[in-house]
């Protein structure tokens, strides 16, 4: 990469002498990543569930064991456009979540799955894919968001008896352990990940009831959001911790804080500095809260918002707080019921995309190929990661659902999977074949970081004359004529020679 820097740099200071005015320094472009959650990998592979590509050709052998078929498939995702992967890690999966209906038993999340040993692998799985990182430490043993950030239970035992204010203290202190010891793991594994974010969705807080962003009083109190006081200290050292512990180990690590849609708001009021996600980044940097991206989801079924006011609203962050935005979540169906016929989490009528982008493959792959394209070519928006492409319906030889948002234990006791409330907004049918939606990440991707150069040299071997185009057809042939020409393409990762290109160098021109 910073061979093909120079080699940029030298060819713009060689058009600059040619032309009277140096061109645009391309290596200066800002980067667009994307991309998807990949972290119920090794959930549904060890379920059934067999990914397919787009002919419905198993992208795996049945014989192949589970780590030759989770590398194949994110090698998939890589050559389909996807050069971003989320992995999500849980702190203790398996141990008591939220309540369930009953009032008395708990969901919870599979044992055994994202967790440290799933998401280190994946890690190292999509790094050698040519992918980005961002791993998320979700700092809990469950699902996190805005209404539930539970202490995971170890951390629970050594904050029991103490304090409010030495509680703070340790559960600091078990942030900046817990970042530190995964984070020393990737690197000694060779991954060093771009960004990676400290809790998700965090918009009420993070370790409830210790780091609110909210008063929770007595009588709005649930099991999941206990009785407490707002309090941005704890939050900022909370996040802190995380935050130094991350660049003590990997100084170029970009840590994001993720917040959750609050598109729908920003566009109702695009003036509001004082509400919304502005009240939260404002509050957290006076309490001295550090954070190098903002993160934000957007679902137009939840914020009946547009692309257009997503890009606005990121605009708008980075305006306020100057850092770029990832959109750490955006999601659209392709189907408008999960397979049972039942709506899944997708399902509310959405009016902004009513009749425009219909709950069908297609009408999938048209909402991402517009999100994808008004993002790359926003100013503040570096990154786009889907949830969940990956997390597809796999049922057993008597159609019980193998795949579950959570798992409860039934009557009998045995450990069992609820519904799938997300198989209908993946990037995968049914059947785990492809769907069209990976399109628009390859159509996104085409113009990604692509530079066609064409170096001119006269007769002495002189660069005399230098072009750089999106694709060869801009080329300028009279511009170039009576010299040799070479032809270059740059992918910011390779270099691949003219015979490779579709383009044709001969003599002194380039066909």
């Amino acid at each position: 990469m910073k061979k093909m820097a120079s080699l940029i740099t030298a060819l713009t200071i060689a058009a600059g002498l040619v032309g009277g005015a140096a061109a645009e320094d391309t290596n200066e472009a800002r980067e667009f990543l994307q991309g998807g959650d990949i972290s119920a990998l090794y959930y549904v592979i060890s379920n059934g569930g067999v990914y397919k590509d787009a002919d419905g050709t198993p992208l795996f052998d049945n014989t192949d064991d589970i780590e030759a078929k989770v590398q194949n498939t994110v090698n998939y995702l890589a050559s389909r456009g996807m050069d971003f992967a989320r992995i999500r890690l849980t702190n203790n999966p398996g141990e008591p979540g939220e309540l369930m209906s009953d009032g008395a038993s708990r969901y919870h999340l599979p044992a055994g799955f994202e967790d440290e040993d799933d998401c280190l692998k994946l890690a190292k799985y999509a790094h050698a894919a040519g992918m980005k990182i961002q791993f998320t430490f979700n700092l809990s043993d469950y699902w996190s968001n805005n209404h539930q950030q539970y202490i995971p239970v170890d951390w629970q035992e050594k904050i029991k008896g103490r304090s409010y204010d030495e509680s703070i203290a340790i559960l600091t202190k078990c942030v900046a352990d817990h970042v530190t010891d995964i984070m020393t793991k990737l690197t000694d594994e060779g991954v060093y990940p771009e960004y990676i974010s400290l809790g998700n969705e965090i918009s009420g807080g993070i370790l409830y009831p210790y780091g609110y962003s909210y008063d929770t009083s007595a009588d709005d109190a649930t099991d999941s959001r206990p009785e407490g006081k707002k309090n941005w200290n704890a939050i900022a050292s909370f996040i802190n911790a995380g935050y130094d512990a991350a660049k003590a180990v990997s100084p170029d690590t970009k840590v994001i804080i993720h917040l959750e849609d609050m598109t729908g708001t920003y566009a109702a009021n695009p003036d509001d500095r004082k509400g919304g996600a502005f009240w939260w980044f404002t509050d957290f940097k006076n309490a001295g809260g550090k954070w190098d991206v903002t993160g934000i989801s957007y679902y137009p079924a939840w914020s009946a918002a547009t692309i257009d006011n997503c890009v606005s609203f990121a605009d708008a962050l980075q305006t306020e707080y100057g850092k770029p935005v990832v959109v750490m979540e955006s999601g659209y169906e392709w189907a408008p019921t999960r397979k049972d016929g039942y709506n899944g989490q997708l399902h509310e009528d959405n009016p902004v995309y009513k009749g425009v982008y219909d709950s069908t493959p297609e009408g999938q792959k048209g909402f991402l190929t517009e999100l994808l394209t008004k993002f790359k070519a926003s100013d503040s928006i570096i990154g786009s990661l889907y949830w969940d492409p990956m997390y597809i319906h796999v049922e057993d030889e008597n159609r019980k659902n193998m795949t579950g948002w959570a798992h409860y234990y039934d009557e009998k006791g045995s450990d069992t999977a609820d519904v799938n409330v997300v198989e209908n907004t993946t990037l995968f049918d049914f059947d785990g074949k492809a769907l069209p939606a990976f399109e628009a990440y390859e159509e996104n991707a085409a113009g990604n970081a692509i530079l066609y150069i064409y170096a001119g040299y006269d007769a002495n071997g002189v660069l005399t004359a230098v072009q750089r185009c999106s694709n060869p057809d801009e080329f300028d042939h009279a511009s170039m004529s009576g010299l040799r020409v070479k032809v270059i393409r740059w992918t910011g990762a390779e270099f691949l020679p003219p015979e490779n290109l579709g383009v044709t160098v001969s003599g002194d021109t380039a066909m």
